[in-house]
């Protein structure tokens, strides 16, 4: 395996501990117990508590189900970590996403 390859081998822990920190004090909240919030999801208490240690990368079906126990929803979004900006010039100008893209190349 090369640095490219390992470097998608891992995940954004902090990200995931921001995730699993809302979602355990959602769940603290409503006093459910991993076991009753297992229970509801279709899942095991094991895994929900591997998760709410962050040793656990969950699908985007695991998190829909566990939202929807929870009450609430997903929400994600994308965050540039550089500084190209897309002039909103530019954008009005041109209603093509592929030279919408290319701007921000």
């Amino acid at each position: 395996m090369n640095e490219n390859e390992k470097k998608w081998e891992t995940i954004d822990k902090k990200a995931l501990l921001d995730l699993v920190y809302e979602i355990k004090k959602r769940r603290l909240q409503m006093g459910i117990t991993q076991k009753d919030l297992a229970e509801r999801m279709g899942t095991t208490q094991a895994i929900i508590s591997k998760f709410e240690k962050g040793n656990y990368n969950p699908t985007y079906l695991f998190l829909q189900r566990l939202t929807e126990v929870l009450g609430g929803s997903i929400k994600l979004y994308f965050e540039p970590r550089d500084d190209k900006e897309i002039n909103s010039d530019d954008v009005s100008k041109n209603d093509n996403f592929e030279t919408i893209f290319h701007l921000k190349l």
